[in-house]
């Protein structure tokens, strides 16, 4: 019989996942069957990485976004408004500020969501971080363009020159992980 680390009950030994409620279970003997799923069952390797990332995510946009504010509204962020102004630009860049404000906040948001999700690992938690990596680069690339469309200088105002690298190398890496990893597939099961 195979032990299961999510409902604590056995199931067959020809059973790939729990017949009480479908996690995933090791093949392997029956000595080493609950020793696997525990261990793979806790946030350890490369969730880690994870973890750490979604704490600092949060922080670090309000950082970014306290920042991006902060210099808008200096003397030389208000000449640069004034300029824009003038040249005609006014009505896109303030559609851009509003833009970015609100979307950093539901950006927020929706990171506090997946940090909960996560440390409560429930089984949708790997589908959702799928989710919002592939919305971090849409979000990055509908940035950017609209900011090509407002300066034609793309992500270079607010000095994020890497504005569509991160969220790419992001999407690489972290979206085949939560496909295939065995560690995920046996710590996401609530």
């Amino acid at each position: 019989m195979k032990h299961c680390i999510n409902c604590k009950k056995d199931s067959p030994d020809d059973a790939t996942e729990c017949i009480h409620c479908g996690t995933y279970l090791l093949d392997c003997s029956e000595g080493e069957t609950n020793y696997k799923n525990q261990e793979y069952g806790k946030i350890r390797g490369i969730l880690i990485i994870v973890a750490i990332g979604r704490i600092l995510a949060p922080l670090i946009m309000l950082f970014s976004l306290k920042s991006f504010y902060d210099a808008l509204f200096t003397q030389s962020g208000l000449e640069l408004i004034e300029k824009i102004s003038t040249i005609g630009h006014a009505p896109d860049f303030k559609a851009y500020i509003t833009f970015d404000f609100y979307e950093c906040a539901i950006i927020i948001l929706l990171d506090l969501i997946v940090l909960y999700l996560f440390f409560r690992k429930k089984k949708i938690f790997p589908k959702v971080m799928i989710a919002f990596c592939v919305v971090m680069l849409l979000e990055a690339i509908f940035k950017d363009t609209m900011l090509s469309s407002i300066f034609s200088l793309g992500s270079t105002l607010r000095g994020e020159n890497k504005a569509l690298v991160a969220p790419l190398i992001s999407a690489i890496i972290w979206i085949p992980y939560f496909t295939r990893s065995e560690r995920v597939k046996n710590t996401f099961v609530n």
